[in-house]
């Protein structure tokens, strides 16, 4: 009891009368707080050892206790399966079917890159194809206007008016030739960079 005194209250006199009420009040929480530790480390103990040994689940009304002996009559009794040792060929088994998914997850993961490369490369050349269409467009209305200038008007105004419209029309035709190149060439520069991306990947065996 003293021994058990001592760990609870370890400032504690050798002579239990000489406690004043200060030494009281110091030592009783600490004290409290070692006892439910302890209690803690013990019940945690006890059950974990409890069920490494354990071999069989008994339950009886709804109470559920583990026991390494059969349970007994009135109890419901249920064998827990004994874990078996990982051999050495079960662990490179392992290591071979986890290697087998990681080759086959790259597979799948490099055959869906280039699914989207190739949706990639055919939605550029649509876009290419609209570049194409719009500037045929542009240019033909260019060239309808230009077959509307009168040059042959007894006005001369009239025909330095129409002189220096054909020099505008010149001027669009030449910036729209210009833009359609720039644009149709950075969509080339796409579709031949995702190309590469198809060509450097070979399809799966």
């Amino acid at each position: 009891m003293i021994l058990s005194l001592r760990f609870l209250y370890p400032a504690l006199p050798a002579n239990p009368n000489q406690m004043n009420k200060r030494q009281t009040a110091t030592t009783a929480i600490p004290a409290i707080v070692r006892c439910v530790t302890l209690f803690g480390l013990l019940v945690a103990t006890g059950f974990s050892t409890q069920l490494d040994a354990a071999t069989y689940k008994c339950t009886q009304q709804g109470r559920i206790t583990y026991s390494d002996t059969p349970c007994s009559s009135g109890q419901q009794s249920t064998a827990l399966p004994a874990e078996k040792p990982v051999t050495p060929d079960a662990r490179r088994q392992s290591r071979s079917v986890q290697e087998k998914y990681h080759q086959l997850n790259q597979g799948l993961e490099a055959e869906r890159k280039k699914r989207e490369a190739r949706r990639k490369i055919i939605r550029l050349r649509a876009e290419i194809r609209a570049l194409e269409k719009n500037k045929q467009t542009a240019l033909k209305e260019i060239s309808e206007e230009m077959d509307s200038l009168d040059f042959n008007s007894d006005d001369i105004d009239d025909v330095v008016l129409a002189e220096f419209r054909q020099q505008e029309l010149f001027e669009q035709q030449r910036k729209i030739e210009s833009k359609y190149q720039l644009e149709r060439q950075a969509l080339q520069n796409q579709i031949d960079a995702l190309q590469r991306q198809l060509d450097d990947h070979p399809a799966l065996p």
